[in-house]
Order: structure tokens, then C-alpha cells, then sequence
């Protein structure tokens, strides 16, 4: 409600005063400030009651529940431990593969299954530590065939090059990686269809078959008779023939050491063994390599030109790299290659390396006759034709 107006006295006359007003307010109309004294009370929500919740009281049987639970569980994890160890899966037949680098026999030399192993229990990663003493392996795929028998079989390092030191007429394998895997044998037993058929038990023919030691004892033997007899009389002649038995007997010797080849295939050696392995690989073989080159099974590649070769290795699509025959990797800047339908293609540092196979295989397919292809510089190639 409107204070009333105050009543005061002046003179003996009665005036009215009138109620103080707020600024801003309505004139005529009171105001009043809330929480002030006589105002209206400030305004606030109304309260309303909390719904009366009541506890959850879990069954009874919810803790044996939780109990039952955890005890099924130490059983199981304890019941694993006895059947990991128990017999029921005893390792009792171990079956060792070979790979394409590595022969059964050795992959079994290297393998050991302790006693008592099983088939839960077996430690895998001792076996693959086993395995990898070899060069080639990188690995090894374990199956187990419950109930007692495990098959292992190594895996290899994908082989990416073959780098030929012609200066000292050796080769090593190059991975994808970059890392130098094994040196290979430059001796190798080709088909009449072109597949290498043999790699092994040629060792003997790289470092140079030796004569049989019987077979040298007995034209030793020879000679010294006939020198005794030339020694009589007729020494000259007695000795030409001892020498030309004993040429004979050390020719025969290593006929017998020298590895048979089948009729129709042929025996390659050097750089067409190289070639060889290196197209049965899928790999690229790299030539011109520089003789100061000092490969280690398991060491990084750090030549630079090899580097560069890898490049463009791995930057070639897989259909473009199987027409790669070899690369010539004389300096960086001046790579090039050979193609295995003979046309050369001078490739320069490993850049724009995807546009440089672009170039070189429109050309191919659009030019007749090609013999010589430069992309070194790409926007500026030329090629020549026979």
C-alpha cells in the first residue's frame, strides 16, 4: 500500500508532505525497496520437498554371488598353470621345415625343444632367437597340432638386391630393409626352362675343387717310379707319361667334386649366376658396385650409391621393378639401368622416381624400336630407337 502523507504543523496550519519518492519511480506511485523496512519481502523460490529415497539393501546372496565368481576364477587360472604344464600335451614329435635359403637340416641343427615342453608351455621366441643365428631367417611360424606335435618353419628376409663385387667375383643378398642378409653362391645348375634348379653343395666349385688325395698319391707315386726308371734309361719319356697320368688323375678328382648337372641344364657361374638368383628372388641385381664395398650379415647398407639403388628399389611398383634386369650403380648421380628386354634407361639421382617409370613405360608402349631411354631430368627426357 501508498504511504499516507504526513501531517505537520506550520503556523498553526496544517501541511501536507508528501512521501520521498526513489528516482526513476512513477510519480503517484509508492516504491519500495525489498528488504527495506516496511517494503515487500524479497522474492524467492518456493521449496519444495525432496522425494524420500530409501537404501538399497542388496540380497543376501548377491555376496556369495561376487565370492562364487572370484573363486571360479583362481580355478580356471590355476587349472591353465596344470594343463600348461601337464603332460596330456607333451611335445613329442617336432617336425623342422626348411625355406628357400635355409635346408631342413640346418633349421634342425638350430632348433632345440627342451624336455618336458609342451604344447602350452613351449617358449616360441627362444626358438625364433634359435633360428635367427641364421643369416636368412627373420622369423619363424610355430603351429601347434594337439596333440603332441610341433611344426616350425623359419621365414626369411624378403630378398629386395643382389649386389655383384665383380673385383673380388662375390655377391650379397640385400633386403627391403636395407640391411646386408648373406653372401651367395655364384655357382648355380639352370634348366633348359630357366629355373634355377640348385644352389647348394656348390661351395666346392667357388672356392675351386682339390684334387682327391688318394688320387694325388697315387700319380705322386707313378711319377716317382718313372723317375727312378728315366733314372736308369729311358727317364724323359717314362717321366712325360707319369706327368700325363698325373694331369689325368687331378683332372679326374675334381670331375668327381664339380657338381653334376643334368643334361639339358647348365652350369652358371659369376654374374650370369647373379642374374640368375637375382631374377628367381625377384630381386634387382646391382653391378658396378665399388670394390671397397665391406658387407656383414645383419649390418646396415650405409654406401650411399646402394642407398640410391634401394630408392629406387622400393619406388618402383612391383610390375616395373620384374622388368628390371639389373642396375648399374657407378655414382649417384649417374644410375641407370638395364631392362630385360635389353633397352637401357639412364635414371640419374632417386628422384621422381613414380614419374620416371610413368615416362619410361608410355614409351614402351607407344614407341616402337626404343633401345635407350633418358629420364634423369624428367621433364626434359629423350629416348633413341634403333
Amino acid at each position: 500500500m501508498a504511504r499516507r502523507p504526513q501531517d505537520k504543523s506550520v503556523g498553526g496550519k496544517r501541511k501536507l508532505v508528501p512521501p520521498v519518492q526513489r528516482a526513476g519511480a512513477t510519480p503517484g506511485r509508492a516504491t519500495s525497496r525489498p528488504g527495506a523496512a516496511g517494503g515487500k519481502r524479497p522474492w524467492s523460490l518456493p521449496r519444495i520437498p525432496l522425494p524420500h529415497i530409501p537404501a538399497i539393501k542388496l540380497p543376501a546372496f548377491a555376496g556369495r554371488v561376487a565370492g562364487i565368481a572370484a573363486a571360479a576364477l583362481i580355478a580356471v587360472a590355476v587349472l591353465g598353470i596344470v594343463v600348461a604344464n601337464s603332460p596330456i600335451f607333451a611335445i613329442t614329435d617336432v617336425v623342422v621345415n626348411g625355406s628357400e635359403h635355409v635346408t631342413q637340416q640346418t633349421a634342425e641343427q638350430l632348433v632345440n625343444v627342451p624336455d618336458g615342453a609342451t604344447l602350452m608351455n613351449v617358449d616360441t621366441g627362444a626358438i625364433e632367437e634359435a633360428l635367427s643365428q641364421n643369416p636368412w631367417v627373420s622369423g619363424a611360424t610355430i603351429e601347434r597340432q594337439f596333440p603332441h606335435t610341433l611344426v616350425i618353419t623359419p621365414t626369411e628376409h624378403e630378398v629386395a638386391a643382389i649386389a655383384f663385387i665383380a673385383s673380388s667375383d662375390v655377391a650379397w643378398s640385400i633386403s627391403a630393409e636395407g640391411t646386408w642378409i648373406a653372401p651367395i653362391s655364384l655357382s648355380v645348375i639352370m634348366d633348359a626352362e630357366g629355373n634355377v634348379e640348385s644352389t647348394s653343395s656348390l661351395a666346392q666349385a667357388d672356392a675351386g675343387a682339390q684334387p682327391d688325395a688318394s688320387a694325388q698319391g697315387d700319380a705322386s707315386a707313378d711319377g716317382s717310379g718313372a723317375d727312378a726308371d728315366g733314372a736308369a734309361g729311358d727317364g724323359s719319356e717314362d717321366a712325360g707319361t707319369a706327368d700325363a697320368d698325373a694331369a689325368d688323375a687331378s683332372a679326374d678328382a675334381s670331375a668327381s667334386t664339380a657338381p653334376a648337372v643334368p643334361e639339358g641344364s647348365q652350369l652358371l657361374t659369376g654374374l650370369d649366376a647373379a642374374v640368375a638368383l637375382a631374377q628367381q628372388d625377384g630381386a634387382v641385381l646391382f653391378t658396378d658396385v665399388a670394390a671397397d664395398i665391406e658387407p656383414s650379415s645383419g649390418a646396415e647398407v650405409t654406401s650411399e650409391v646402394l642407398l640410391a639403388g634401394l630408392e629406387y628399389v622400393n619406388g618402383f611398383s612391383a610390375e616395373f621393378r620384374s622388368q628390371v634386369r639389373e642396375m648399374s650403380l657407378g655414382s649417384v648421380e649417374a644410375i641407370s639401368a638395364i631392362l630385360t628386354s635389353g633397352i637401357e634407361v639412364s635414371l640419374g639421382e632417386p628422384t621422381d622416381i613414380s614419374t620416371k617409370e610413368r615416362i619410361v613405360t608410355r614409351l614402351l608402349e607407344q614407341e616402337q624400336g626404343v633401345v635407350y631411354i633418358n629420364v634423369s631430368t624428367p621433364d626434359q627426357y629423350t629416348f633413341r630407337q634403333a
